[in-house]
């Protein structure tokens, strides 16, 4: 029996470092490593498609952790936005449903100056599917810009910064995907199966096909 509980004992700093999101096992940090200092969970959600379709878990890692949208998107700092795909999905699907979530939160000026970057970017995801479980990221690496990386791969890079400030409007941004997957990524008490008021759910079933 006391080997048991001398066991257990060890296994709890393991179980503390990582946060179960609809059974599946979230980091809470990464360590240094893929031009990236070690990152610490903000926070995660599940994305959900018209309120039932689990997309994926969204999880943002931050240098370090905050609250405030506006002071996480203007942090000169290494960011990443996390995706564990719950369904199959095409990547070109992926990024035409991020092209529209920009498109609702930039103003026309904005969007017309980094329509040359976000064509960039759409262009890196391609025309691959996504398989449940596979993992994804958009990354913020001081100094260079955005990095995609989809399953392990890194995909390319757009210098500058302000592509990644408006990408993380999509999701922290005034006019987010869902308020509810906002205020659990920004470390609030949201319910972590963030299903409603959607901006994404007008193309949403065409994203998942």
């Amino acid at each position: 029996m006391r080997l048991l509980t001398l066991c257990l004992l060890s296994l709890l700093p393991l179980l503390a470092q990582a946060r179960s999101i609809d059974q599946i096992e979230i980091a809470e940090q990464l360590s240094a490593g893929q031009e990236l200092p070690a990152l610490q969970l903000n926070g995660a959600a599940t994305r959900y498609f018209f309120g039932m379709v689990p997309v994926y878990i969204g999880a943002l890692y931050l240098e370090q952790p905050a609250n405030n949208s506006q002071q996480i998107i203007t942090q000169d700092s290494a960011k990443r936005m996390q995706f564990v795909m719950r369904r199959d999905v095409r990547a070109r699907k992926i990024a035409e449903a991020l092209s529209d979530a920009l498109s609702t939160n930039l103003d026309e000026a904005e969007l017309r100056q980094l329509q040359p970057q976000i064509d960039q970017l759409m262009a890196l995801y391609g025309n691959v599917t996504l398989h449940k479980g596979d993992i994804s990221s958009l990354d913020y690496l001081p100094g260079q810009g955005t990095r995609l990386i989809m399953s392990g791969q890194d995909k390319g890079r757009i210098p500058g910064k302000r592509l990644y400030d408006a990408v993380l409007k999509v999701w922290i941004g005034p006019s987010p995907v869902s308020r509810e997957f906002k205020a659990s990524i920004l470390g609030g008490a949201a319910p972590t199966s963030a299903r409603f008021d959607s901006a994404e759910n007008k193309s949403s079933m065409a994203a998942t096909n």
